[in-house]
């Protein structure tokens, strides 16, 4: 059963092929943990596990909040029409172009997410000081780099980081989604990637994901991807078509972008009938 308090969607759910027992996990931590135990060598879980949660309560919140700052902004309108639509289905991607063509869409996302220009000011420098603590534990004594984060080895402190980061760097591995090119994004958010890309902690974010990002994934750990020098960009695609394109589907869509809104102003039209008639309350 899930905690009835948590509201996250489960995202892997395990079957013991034996027993068929099943187990849902929907925490990114608990998914790596069961899946990934490899992430987290038994002596230096404790100092991962440091990492993990630095980064998802200061470093994925303070991201998430500046990036979208920026992107909610109307001048930002087709970049983040173009985000909400990549490989959606055609009912989902008609009603986030509508939701944010009419404006509906940006107000009620900062609401939810206390964005203002003085979250995002403070966000930037949440992001500015865990940028510089990564870039301080990755500087040796003598002065030259370490590989990784923790120990010897890439472990989950290093793809957490990446990954939390990854919105505001220019990851030439993340092509592969079909995202819009960084030269399609606001100008604030191109230098941020700039600057940031330019520090210790940015370069390694890149190189975990140059190394990493199509890794052979095995029971034992994983074998680094190779590069291929002139090769096109490995293609991943995610699809959330399939059952909800169809006839139904659209449908209701049509209803709820057509009906309802002819729905409404024929009722605002009915009732100022009423009121200049004298029949209704004013």
């Amino acid at each position: 059963t899930l905690d009835p308090t948590c509201s996250a969607v489960p995202l892997v759910k395990m079957v013991d092929t034996t027993t068929q027992y099943e187990t849902i996990l929907k925490d990114s931590t608990a998914i790596l943990k069961r899946t990934c135990p490899f992430l987290y060598p038994t002596e230096l879980v404790d100092e991962i596990d440091a990492w993990e949660e630095r980064f998802d309560s200061l470093l994925g919140p303070a991201v998430r909040v500046y990036a979208y700052h920026e992107l909610l902004k109307r001048e930002a309108q087709p970049v983040l029409t173009s985000l909400c639509t990549v490989e959606a289905s055609l009912v989902e991607s008609a009603l986030f172009r509508l939701a944010i063509s009419s404006g509906a869409l940006q107000p009620n996302m900062k609401k939810s997410m206390s964005i203002s220009d003085m979250t995002a000011a403070k966000s930037r420098d949440g992001i500015d000081q865990i940028f510089s603590e990564v870039s301080a534990a990755l500087r040796s004594s003598s002065g030259t780099t370490r590989p990784f984060l923790v120990g010897d080895q890439f472990t989950a402190a290093d793809l957490t980081f990446a990954s939390l980061a990854s919105p505001l760097l220019d990851v030439p591995e993340l092509q592969s989604l079909r995202q819009p090119g960084l030269e399609k994004f606001p100008a604030n958010l191109q230098a941020t990637a700039a600057v940031l890309g330019d520090t210790v902690a940015g370069e390694h974010a890149l190189k975990c994901y140059q190394t990493y990002r199509f890794a052979t994934l095995s029971l034992d750990g994983m074998c680094p991807s190779v590069s291929v020098v002139g090769a096109p960009p490995r293609q991943v695609r995610f699809r959330s078509g399939g059952p909800r394109n169809n006839a139904l589907a659209l449908g209701a869509a049509a209803i709820a972008m057509v009906g309802v809104p002819c729905a409404l102003a024929a009722w605002r039209r009915y009732s100022g009938r009423r009121r200049a008639d004298g029949t209704g309350e004013i």
